[in-house]
This record gives structure tokens, C-alpha cells and sequence, in this order.
């Protein structure tokens, strides 16, 4: 079951607790999206996989497209991806804002 949170708050506690609460957002958004079926691989691999430098590109791609496929291609996993990595707040805030549009629809 997907989780609906504040976008904002996501940002905010992110910031606050010094990137440690992104972290957990990520790892629990992954964990949401491996239960949909939308991202193959488990939530600790992915957090494992994407602390290490340049593997962690990969493991981005893969959420940004389980994110696109969630969305129903509303949202595009190249232009996720490519946010995340210039502007993460802005990426949380759009990736949050679909997994609530998800969570609404009942996906």
C-alpha cells in the first residue's frame, strides 16, 4: 500500500535531519514501488546499491522508471532521473506527488 505524505514535509524533514530522513523516505518509497511490482529489486538491496558511488546512477534510473510506470507515464523517468541529480527537492517533490496520485487512485 502506498503511503500518501506531504511533499513539503518530505523536504523539510529532509533538510532538518540532514539528508538522514531522505534516506528513510527513500528506502520506504522503494519498498512501496517493489510491492507494486514497479521496481525489481528489494528495498535494502536498493538502498545498499545506491550509496555506492556510480552505482548509485544506476539504481536512480531504475526508481525513476518505476516511478514513470506508476504513474502511468505521467511523469517522465529521464526527466526524474535528470532533477534528482540537479535539484534533488524538486524530484522528491514531484515523485511524492505521484505516489499520492497513486495512492488516491488506489493503485
Amino acid at each position: 500500500m502506498i503511503k500518501e505524505r506531504n511533499p513539503i514535509a518530505v523536504i523539510a524533514f529532509s533538510i532538518i535531519s540532514c539528508g538522514l530522513y531522505s534516506i528513510y523516505w527513500l528506502f520506504s518509497t522503494a519498498g512501496e514501488l517493489n510491492q507494486k511490482g514497479h521496481l525489481s529489486m528489494s528495498p535494502v538491496v536498493f538502498l545498499l546499491l545506491s550509496l555506492i558511488p556510480f552505482v548509485g546512477f544506476y539504481t536512480l534510473w531504475q526508481y525513476a522508471g518505476a516511478v514513470q510506470k506508476l504513474s502511468g507515464g505521467k511523469l517522465s523517468g529521464p526527466l526524474v532521473f535528470v532533477i534528482w541529480i540537479v535539484f534533488f527537492p524538486a524530484a522528491v517533490f514531484m515523485i511524492q506527488t505521484a505516489l499520492n496520485d497513486a495512492a488516491k487512485a488506489g493503485a
